[in-house]
């Protein structure tokens, strides 16, 4: 049967060949090579089509399986194949990005950060994708600057200006961010558009409308979190996070016993110390809102004793609680009946064997408060030998070495130092050790602490007072006046206010 071809020049290209083959006429070479160079182009095209269909297919492999290993956790397979597909499309934004992922995901922080920082600069519009990213890696810092937050809001914002899978993240962050920094018309604004796809969000919304006044909504948005977290716990009884988000929920609406009851259900499960902590946190929170009560004078007793009983039963879960050691400490403070109650809770923990560090440097600036020197000095003593790391306490530890009689000027100094290696800006520290080079009568040093503490204590008139001594051994009498009458000043507006 004859060859039929489809397309006519190849046909005719096929005919000129035959011929000249059979005759070796070489007019018929001639007359065919149009065709025959037709053939040729076709079938070079035919070739480059096949290859770049082939490239297509291969890239799309590559991003499916390294996808598919990163949503399994496989970072090492993934980065394979994001590494060889980014040789075969070197400018495609999503391959980078899945690239600076799976760098993240073995340990490569710094290729990971590098890649990032260029699909998404600080100041210009990138790859909304990385923009979110960048935007959760400066949320997470430990210490958020303004500069820090401003810079995660210029990312938020770009983010959300580009094409974005998961917005309601984007917007969440936002609205927690705007939250955060109490910009409360625009925090509402993104957390309702967020909260629909994260009910989470519904206590942020509580809180956001409490401040707001709005004490109808901010109930209604609490209860709606309360619901959400209890449906989760129900469904999910060993998860953390559902739990937890359950008690803040309950916190927020002031239901304490319902977060007491769901955390000590959550301890009795899993033993996770994580439940040790929001329970003390339950606790304080119980006793500040019991404090925030208007009592008669004839029950202000008995509404501390309440709240001691709640603070004594959140130092028996979690006794290292610096905020909750400090807070009883506080108490020691009112004098009286309340006062004893309160070192009695302090003395039972170290008698129980749970007392801490924390426990001592309590008791010991409650006997330095009361005049008790050596009891003061042994407390203080113990609080370092079991906590030398917690900056408080060499701080209040050199202070009252500062005031002894005779003190230990040298030791102080030394125990000051210790802590500003590690917090070189810490305001307290500065303030201690400012005093105690005045009394080394090193003057001209004790100012540059005390000035670099005040900005932070100006409103505290003992360091205005020392400013004025430090001054007035300089002989800076203008300044020493100025500091002494702003101390002045302020101890007459406190004495006001506690009238």
């Amino acid at each position: 049967m004859a060859t039929r071809f489809r397309f006519p020049g190849i046909r005719w290209s096929v005919w000129y060949v035959r011929q000249w083959w059979q005759t070796r006429d070489r007019r018929l070479l001639f007359a065919g090579l149009p065709a025959l160079a037709a053939l040729v182009l076709t079938v070079v095209v035919a070739g480059i089509a096949m290859t770049k269909t082939s490239e297509v297919e291969v890239q799309s492999r590559y991003f499916r399986t390294g996808h598919a290993h990163l949503a399994a956790g496989r970072y090492d397979q993934a980065l394979v194949c994001f590494e060889r597909l980014v040789h075969l499309a070197p400018h495609r934004q999503d391959v980078l990005f899945a690239l600076a992922l799976a760098s993240e995901g073995v340990g490569q922080t710094e290729r990971a950060v590098q890649i990032m920082s260029e699909l998404a600069p600080q100041d210009k519009a990138g790859y909304a994708p990385a923009h979110l990213w960048y935007a959760k890696q400066l949320l997470q810092a430990p210490q958020k600057s303004p500069k820090v937050l401003d810079a995660a809001e210029a990312h938020l914002l770009r983010a959300l200006d580009g094409e974005l899978d998961n917005r309601p993240e984007a917007e969440g962050l936002l609205g927690e961010l705007y939250l955060a920094r109490n910009r409360l018309d625009q925090a509402e604004l993104y957390l309702l558009r967020a909260v629909k796809a994260d009910p989470r969000l519904h206590l942020r919304l509580a809180y956001l409308y409490a401040r707001k006044g709005d004490r109808d909504r901010a109930r209604w948005e609490g209860e709606q979190a309360a619901s959400f977290y209890r449906a989760w716990t129900k469904s999910e009884v060993h998860t953390p996070q559902a739990r937890l988000g359950w008690a803040d929920a309950a916190i927020f609406l002031e239901n304490f016993d319902v977060a007491v009851s769901v955390l000590e259900e959550g301890l009795r499960l899993t033993g996770d110390p994580v439940y040790r902590e929001a329970l003390a946190k339950t606790y304080m929170a119980w006793a500040d809102a019991l404090a925030r009560r208007n009592q008669s004078p004839a029950d202000a007793t008995q509404l501390v004793s309440e709240q001691l009983r709640l603070l004594e039963k959140a130092l028996q879960v979690d006794p290292h609680n610096h905020d909750l050691v400090m807070q009883v400490w506080a108490m020691t403070q009112i004098r009286g009946e309340v006062a004893d109650k309160a070192r009695e809770v302090l003395r039972s923990q170290l008698v129980e064997g749970k007392g801490s560090g924390l426990t001592h440097l309590a008791l010991g600036m409650d006997a330095w408060q009361r005049g008790k020197q050596e009891e003061a000095l042994l407390h203080l003593e113990q609080a370092y030998k079991l906590a030398p790391h917690l900056g408080i306490v060499a701080n209040n530890l050199a202070w009252v070495l500062a005031n002894m009689q005779p003190p230990d000027l040298d030791r102080a100094l030394q125990l000051v130092n210790t802590v500003l290696e590690q917090w070189p800006n810490q305001p307290m520290c500065r303030d201690t050790r400012g005093y105690i080079l005045f009394r080394m009568g090193r003057y001209r040093e004790a100012l540059a602490d005390y000035q670099a503490a005040l900005p932070a204590l100006r409103h505290d008139p003992g360091i205005h007072q020392r400013l004025a001594d430090v001054y007035a051994k300089l002989g800076m009498t203008e300044l020493s006046e100025q500091h002494a009458a702003q101390a002045r000043k302020l101890l007459d507006a406190a004495s006001s206010s506690s009238r």
